[in-house]
């Protein structure tokens, strides 16, 4: 089984672009968003004891769908997490689950990833198994400072490389 990852940008597609607005001065703003695709097989320390997948470690598959997508892009994972001047933690998180999902199933996670504004962005997960939705999930992440816990806008060198 292997694991794979690609990514896209939907700037040219615009009927997959959903018009989500961010009232700033009072305007209405067109989001940037991108789609990344990660697959991956199902272990057996991912169910629990009914044999289906735990829901939070099908949130933690998800992560790794971001994870994924930031080493594809080019960003050091260890700089990215230690890094005394920028965090970006994730402030809310779901999962919702169509069907079981079982050991040994194969999941593709197709994450839209959306900035809404110069501080915060969303990534909504898709998780399929064959042509099969099987559940959908999301994460809001925000950037701060990570010594005054203050939120601050995306550094450039990060917008460069991940919304891009």
């Amino acid at each position: 089984m292997k694991i794979s990852a690609t990514f896209f940008s939907l700037e040219n597609l615009s009927w997959l672009i959903r018009p989500l607005f961010w009232l700033e001065n009072t305007r209405p703003y067109l989001l940037k968003t991108m789609i990344f695709a990660y697959q991956r097989p199902i272990h057996f320390a991912d169910t629990d004891s009914a044999g289906v997948v735990y829901f939070a470690r099908l949130l933690s598959i998800c992560h790794e769908a971001y994870e994924n997508y930031l080493t594809k892009k080019g960003i050091n994972l260890r700089e990215f997490f230690n890094n005394n001047h920028t965090a970006i933690p994730i402030i809310h998180a779901e999962i919702d689950f169509f069907y079981p999902v079982f050991c040994g199933d194969i999941v593709i996670i197709n994450s839209k990833i959306t900035k809404i504004n110069d501080k915060v962005f969303q990534i909504d997960y898709l998780i399929k198994k064959e042509e099969e939705n099987i559940g959908k999930g999301m994460t809001k992440h925000i950037c701060i400072n990570p010594q005054t816990r203050k939120t601050k806008p995306f550094p450039a060198h990060f917008s460069e490389q991940f919304f891009h």
